[in-house]
């Protein structure tokens, strides 16, 4: 006797959607697998925070190497603590933050001639996100700020350190791992020795993919800009696309004193817009950053893989900017004997450090 037909198709249909639901259970599988081995190692950079004064007149102190602390504090401080304007806070060991480097390279990767070559970090941006409130903020520090570097010579022999502009210090390097692992200390060690958990080094030349890869960046012209074909004038509406990209974040007159403070404001205003763009995209496209971790490859150093890649695209898609907008260590710029200084406000340095890394402890 033959089954009615109606039976088999309804016994299709079914195998069909089963096999359809196993897939899906495995992608979200293989999805949640990955979110957690990616979390688990960018945490990896946290754990054993000392205990700091940082009410100190400069810098900071470790606590746990001096083993004492000054009558305007209650009690001992705890790992992870620290003090701050006769206030004690404690790590928010949650906080995640990535530095994000432009090195002006042009081209793909490559290693560098010797240990001196690895080019300069222009940009320098701290992405921070904390669960606690949702909330993702970026810290810019200017290239010519002056901090202490580390030297080493062409062999990769450390040297000393010495006072120099905060971009030099990726240069001391093999221009890779190296040279990023080296900024990544001197950086976290400038903002009072916070855990830096991820890092991308991205050459110039990654902006025009990158920037397409989005359908382009629309920007409000900051100042006048006059360069090979382009001829923008302050105040005019852009639609960046390809080339004009670059330029746009990267022009600089440097016959002119204070010139990066310009091309600084214009790679804030332009982070800005490509995030905002990205984020947009995201909601309706969550393959997009896996996309553009793969256009940047060629262009960047990184220690973010594609487990870490879908964690954050999964975790932050919904945190909002801090209310500040994009921040900056504010500071003086001078001009040095050679060279333009940045002399960033300690005090200041140390408010944003306890305000994006830290909580008040309630005693």
């Amino acid at each position: 006797m033959k089954k009615p037909l109606g039976k088999k198709i309804f016994k299709v249909i079914f195998t069909i959607l089963a096999v359809i639901a196993s897939i899906a259970l495995i992608i979200v599988a293989v999805v949640f697998a990955l979110r957690m081995k990616g979390k688990k190692s960018l945490m990896e950079n946290t754990r054993n925070i000392p205990a700091i004064d940082l009410s100190v007149s400069a810098g900071s102190v470790d606590i746990t190497q001096v083993g004492q602390l000054p009558d305007s504090a209650k009690r001992q401080l705890k790992e992870g603590e620290v003090l701050y304007k006769d206030k004690i806070y404690s790590y928010n060991r949650d906080v995640i933050c990535m530095l994000f480097m432009g090195i002006d390279k042009k081209g793909e990767l490559s290693q560098a001639k010797d240990g001196m070559d690895g080019g300069q970090a222009d940009a320098l941006f701290l992405l921070i996100f904390n669960p606690h409130n949702r909330v993702y903020s970026v810290l810019t520090i200017n290239r010519n700020t002056m901090t202490d570097i580390d030297v080493f010579d062409k062999a990769g022999n450390f040297v000393g350190t010495r006072k120099a502009q905060i971009t030099l210090q990726h240069g001391y390097g093999d221009g890779m791992e190296i040279s990023c692992e080296r900024q990544i200390r001197t950086v976290s060690r400038f903002m009072h020795n916070i855990p830096i958990h991820a890092y991308a080094a991205i050459n110039v030349a990654a902006i025009p993919a990158l920037n397409d890869a989005v359908g382009g960046v629309d920007v409000t012209a900051l100042e006048d800009i006059k360069y090979g074909k382009v001829d923008w004038k302050a105040g005019q509406e852009l639609h960046l696309m390809g080339e004009d990209a670059r330029t746009y974040v990267q022009y600089r007159d440097v016959d002119v004193f204070a010139s990066n403070e310009g091309r600084f404001a214009r790679q804030k205003q332009y982070m800005a817009a490509f995030v905002s763009r990205t984020r947009e995209l995201l909601k309706s496209n969550p393959g997009l950053g896996v996309d553009l971790y793969n256009i940047a490859m060629d262009y960047m150093v990184t220690d973010i893989d594609v487990s870490r890649v879908t964690y954050m695209t999964t975790e932050f898609l919904d945190y909002s900017m801090n209310e500040k907008g994009i921040m900056s260590v504010p500071g003086e710029l001078i001009q040095g004997v050679e060279f333009e200084e940045y002399y960033a406000d300690d005090e200041a340095v140390k408010d944003l450090v306890v305000e994006l890394f830290y909580e008040p402890v309630e005693e």
